[in-house]
């Protein structure tokens, strides 16, 4: 896995909610969204990015986004903790390692989803939600935020 920390220039306004002259930033890191699930041994590249928010906007996808990293790795043991008790029941090992392997990560990102669909916000209710990164294009859901943001990074 590679991470960028990509040289962009960011408008002046706030990346949530188009506030003029935020004064704090915020820190995304994200990966190309092309494949849904990836093996082990693929290469995955990873964009980090600081983008300026407004401090409300910061407070809240702080919070949001902290609650869902807390939601994604309770899953995530009690996952692992359901392959040991599989284990224990007489499974065969290879069934109780893939379901470790597969299941934790997919039960993971079903409660992130769910819970960003819970506190649904059309601009994004965590960090990672203020933008799209594929094919090494990267767009923000902030439509004034997008639109200055493309006329400061055209290449």
């Amino acid at each position: 896995m590679t991470t960028h920390t990509q040289a962009y220039q960011y408008p002046s306004i706030c990346a949530r909610c188009g506030a003029p002259n935020p004064t704090t930033t915020g820190r995304i890191i994200k990966q190309d969204a092309a494949q849904l699930f990836r093996f082990f041994w693929q290469k995955t590249e990873r964009i980090t990015l600081t983008v300026p928010v407004c401090p409300t906007c910061q407070a809240y996808l702080n919070k949001h986004s902290w609650r869902a990293a807390v939601l994604a790795n309770m899953a995530l043991v009690l996952c692992l903790i359901g392959a040991f008790f599989l284990r224990q029941q007489g499974v065969n090992m290879l069934i109780a390692v893939f379901f470790a392997a597969w299941g934790a990560p997919l039960l993971s990102r079903v409660c992130v989803n769910l819970y960003r669909r819970i506190f649904y916000h059309p601009q994004g209710t965590t960090w990672p939600q203020l933008c799209e990164y594929e094919d090494s294009r990267l767009t923000f859901t902030q439509p004034e935020f997008q639109q200055e943001f493309f006329k400061l990074n055209e290449r």
